[in-house]
């Protein structure tokens, strides 16, 4: 069983970890789950840490709990958004499925497991900062808390799915004045 370490804990809340801060102001509505149910986003999966994990893992893999029927659904594209607390912490986009099931009923590791697989499982040790290891490094704890969730979209417009997310950040950031905390950019 994963066990907290309360060390490390507490070093990321008083900001001296290498784990980037997060504002704790109060978050602009626009970045609440629940507010985007109306345009077709669902939960579809809490994430909990895997209990195979090691605490001093930078990127521990992920499982993925409460599945909705969207989430092995076999669509492409999706938009998504990774929650903290019902809070937007990173808008994604995938033109593949967005969860092909192994026999223990959680993504296949890597790509060959859809978007969530690669999410949740893939690690590349000569990229620390590929995507993926970045967002669970920066989720650790939160994960660890059961307090992460994702949510989906299936695109079905004529529009891509990139040019969704890029209305989404920008809608976000013309909103509250800035990006998801694990959204760099506008694609």
């Amino acid at each position: 069983m994963l066990e907290l370490d309360i060390d490390y804990t507490r070093a990321v809340l008083l900001g001296k970890s290498k784990q980037k801060h997060v504002d704790t102001a109060e978050p602009h509505s626009i970045l609440e789950a629940d507010g985007w149910c109306r345009r077709g986003f669902e939960q579809v999966a809490r994430v909990e840490l895997r209990d195979d994990n090691d605490w001093n893992d930078p990127s521990p893999t992920w499982l993925f709990v409460d599945q909705h029927s969207l989430f092995a659904a076999r669509h492409a594209p999706w938009v998504y958004f990774i929650t903290r607390n019902n809070i937007i912490v990173k808008v994604g986009e995938t033109n593949d499925f967005f969860a092909i099931l192994n026999g223990e009923g959680q993504p296949r590791s890597g790509t060959a497991g859809g978007r969530m697989g690669r999410l949740g499982r893939h690690k590349d040790w000569a990229r620390p900062n590929d995507t993926d290891m970045r967002i669970r490094r920066e989720l650790k704890i939160a994960a660890a808390h059961q307090e992460v969730a994702v949510w989906a979209n299936p695109i079905v417009t004529g529009e891509g799915s990139q040019v969704i997310e890029s209305k989404i950040l920008k809608e976000i950031k013309n909103t509250s004045g800035s990006l998801p905390w694990l959204n760099y950019m506008c694609k």
